[in-house]
């Protein structure tokens, strides 16, 4: 049983006292504070039917999310000023709080730094490439300097550890079900090779780094557990 009042919750409890606030009771429903996606796929620009601005917004809001981070992986690519402030005036006044992200590789093909400075001055609270590796070393090395250099708060570079050549168009946890399905395994080390690169990166480059959809847990030395708890 909670009491609002302006469209704020003001208390919550069994027993709540009268007074100028309206008592509102819901028997089998819960009440938390808002979620936050950090990884939310809405395609406005280019793939609208699948899930566009305005509506990905109103599904978050019905499922108890207050804030989405939208992932840059539109088309094209939003891997630039100008496709910030595009997503930016498409949530303009909506319940939701929509924070974008840019990519950070043009065209999240791998091969050349986006424009991290210019896509934070727009607003993006971060960079990542979605789903895919940045597969070179020394770029992925750039983009954590580079994030290190920028004026204010570092942003983080959001990666998804996965080693493509490991996981070879893998479709399921590699062991014995997927050699009882038939189907290509995707192994382990896939994740944690690409993490202990970036986390090796991370340790040289200073910077912020955030590891996505972990799903294993990887041993690195202490310094380097401590230089990622920190860049968080």
């Amino acid at each position: 049983m909670s009491s609002y009042r302006r469209g704020a919750i003001q208390k919550i409890g069994a027993r709540l006292p009268k007074g100028a606030a309206r008592e509102v009771k819901m028997e089998g429903l819960h009440l938390s504070p808002g979620w936050v996606d950090l990884r939310a796929h809405f395609r406005d620009p280019g793939e609208e039917w699948k899930q566009g601005i305005t509506n990905g917004l109103d599904a978050a809001a019905a499922g108890g999310f207050t804030t989405v981070c939208v992932l840059p992986s539109t088309a094209p690519v939003n891997d630039g000023r100008s496709g910030i402030d595009y997503i930016q005036r498409r949530a303009a006044g909506h319940a939701v709080r929509l924070l974008p992200l840019g990519a950070i590789t043009k065209g999240t093909k791998g091969e050349q730094l986006a424009e991290l400075h210019d896509m934070q001055l727009a607003g993006a609270v971060g960079f990542s490439d979605d789903q895919h590796t940045v597969r070179n070393t020394r770029l992925m090395m750039l983009a954590l300097q580079y994030v290190r250099g920028l004026p204010g708060a570092s942003l983080p570079v959001m990666v998804f550890p996965n080693d493509p050549d490991l996981c070879a168009k893998g479709m399921m946890h590699e062991g014995p079900m997927s050699t009882r399905l038939g189907m290509r395994g995707i192994p382990p080390m896939a994740e944690t090779v690409a993490l202990a690169r970036d986390i090796a990166l991370l340790e040289y480059a200073g910077g912020r780094l955030h590891a996505a959809t972990i799903s294993r847990l990887v041993a690195w030395n202490s310094s380097a557990r401590r230089r990622l708890a920190n860049s968080r």
